[in-house]
């Protein structure tokens, strides 16, 4: 086969250098786009065979959606093209379904027992619109003078997918920061569930209004349709795979009330002090603490209170939330656990997991912020 090379001329040969390095870009690029669609069908096929959280559900739904974006921009946009050729055929239905679909997600993990209501339909009216009048311009004709009027008078739907992005960016920071609350008065270990991850998600959907707001544009102003198709179907593909693999490695935190008879609140300073004494002892005596999953709740079953009234007197009487409180006794613990090891026999991290940590990174990052030391120094100090 090589020899067969060296009978061509040089500058046939050079061709076929770039030639050949188009097909593998154009394989590769075809294989993750049909990827891409597959993956969001193939998430939900998985969950739909067996139980799983609503998050999960509402996440699948999320991924479907990116998955029928890359499949209408990679099959279908010379086709709608050809039915509609207005600007309407550039930001398609399924790109306004992201918001919603987001929004939902998010409000899924902050408020585990929520459900999709009659009145959350509202959600869908924009997408609605569109379908609609989709339908007509179609019905009507491409090169109707109502499709005249109606792009000069509405415009193009980039503008309403701006101002929807818009919405949903503020609706969902505003989850974010009560998710964060949410963790940090009702968990003692939040490794795997913090809000990161939801900061993420709300930073690619940023991303992804700042690719529509070049990409969109770019095509009206000169970029091929093939340039612009392969690279926005690859662009939806990647954020489809990020999003499944993140969001399904995600602890959602479940904590859910118990049930409690008579007044659920603590009525004055006096009753805030006794409930305080009865969970210091409640701590000292039984160490709850080195359980690594405790929660606000089970804490409260075990002393007989009602979650609001333990969130009360942690929050007034000592003056923290549940998560810096809990974490305060593990540290403790494991200084001591520290003091009784002289020969260092045991590992810091076998210290922390007997003291209720689970992670090394959380555990460092908490005993540094409570002692201003690493565990390491403080277990140099105290040889």
């Amino acid at each position: 086969m090589l020899g067969t090379f060296t009978h061509l001329p040089l500058s046939f040969t050079l061709l076929l250098v770039p030639v050949a390095s188009m097909n593998v870009l154009h394989t590769f690029s075809e294989i993750i786009i049909n990827a891409g669609i597959a993956h969001g069908f193939l998430i939900a096929i998985i969950f739909g065979l067996g139980k799983t959280r609503s998050t999960h559900f509402l996440l699948s739904l999320l991924l479907i959606d990116l998955s029928l974006i890359v499949f209408r921009i990679h099959y279908l946009i010379y086709g709608i093209f050809e039915l509609v050729g207005t600007q309407f055929f550039l930001t398609g239905p399924f790109l306004l379904l992201l918001g919603p679909f987001l929004f939902f997600y998010l409000r899924a993990i902050v408020h585990p027992g929520s459900t999709i209501t009659r009145r959350d339909f509202s959600h869908f009216v924009v997408f609605l619109v569109y379908v609609l009048l989709m339908i007509t311009i179609y019905l009507f004709g491409k090169d109707s003078d109502y499709a005249v009027f109606l792009e000069r008078i509405v415009g193009s739907p980039w503008f309403f997918l701006v101002l929807q992005f818009g919405y949903y960016l503020v609706a969902t920071n505003k989850l974010i920061r009560q998710h964060k609350r949410n963790l940090t008065e009702k968990f003692s270990n939040v490794e795997g569930m913090d809000a990161s991850w939801l900061k993420l998600i709300l930073w690619i959907f940023v991303i992804i209004l700042a690719f529509i707001t070049v990409a969109v544009p770019s095509l009206i102003h000169g970029i091929g349709f093939t340039t612009y198709k392969t690279t926005s179907a690859i662009f939806y593909s990647a954020i489809c795979f990020f999003i499944s693999y993140k969001g399904l490695n995600q602890r959602v935190p479940v904590d859910v009330e118990i049930p409690s008879n008579g007044n659920t609140t603590v009525a004055d300073d006096a009753t805030i002090q006794r409930h305080k004494e009865k969970l210091l002892t409640h701590l000292e005596v039984n160490k709850p603490y080195l359980n690594p999953e405790l929660t606000l709740t089970d804490l409260a079953k075990q002393i007989d209170m009602s979650r609001n009234q333990l969130s009360q007197v942690i929050n007034l009487g000592i003056g923290d939330n549940f998560y810096n409180f809990i974490n305060k006794f593990r540290v403790e613990e494991v200084k001591k656990l520290i003091k009784e090891d002289p020969s260092r026999q045991y590992k810091i991290m076998s210290l922390a997991n007997d003291a209720g940590f689970n992670s090394k990174s959380s555990f460092n990052n908490i005993f540094k912020k409570m002692t201003g030391l690493t565990p390491s120094e403080y277990r140099d100090g105290h040889h």
